[in-house]
């Protein structure tokens, strides 16, 4: 329970600090999607999501990369815990799969009433 407590804890004030603190151009339409501690609490994988072109993705974890002292130190300032975990970002790019994903089954569908569509079509004048 207490792990838990501790992810959700992190998640917070990684999202707050990342939007009143930081002030990278780099980090911008970012996500805290989860935060996975570990059981000894001295590592948290922390999972983000990005909206924008490969780029800003890159450009992003870039920016967070170089954050992470800070948010290490800040975070250790605003939690009372025995260890401050070593932070570890991971981009979480399922949404954008997801959206992919969508984007093909639509196409797909819309090519297949294209094809359904053209022999009805075809069936009507004969």
């Amino acid at each position: 329970m207490r792990i838990k407590r501790v992810e959700t804890l992190i998640k917070h004030e990684i999202s707050n600090i990342l939007l009143h603190e930081i002030s990278d151009p780099r980090i911008c339409f970012i996500t805290i999607i989860r935060v996975e501690v570990s059981k000894d609490i001295k590592f948290a994988k922390v999972y983000y999501s990005v909206f924008g072109t490969e780029a800003q993705i890159k450009k992003t974890g870039e920016g967070l990369k170089s954050a992470t002292g800070y948010i290490k130190r800040t975070i250790g300032q605003r939690l009372e815990l025995k260890f401050i975990p070593q932070i570890i970002f991971l981009l979480d790019d399922s949404a954008r799969k997801s959206m992919k994903m969508n984007r093909l089954l639509e196409d797909l569908k819309e090519k297949e009433n294209k094809q359904n569509g053209f022999k009805r079509d075809k069936k009507l004048t004969e």
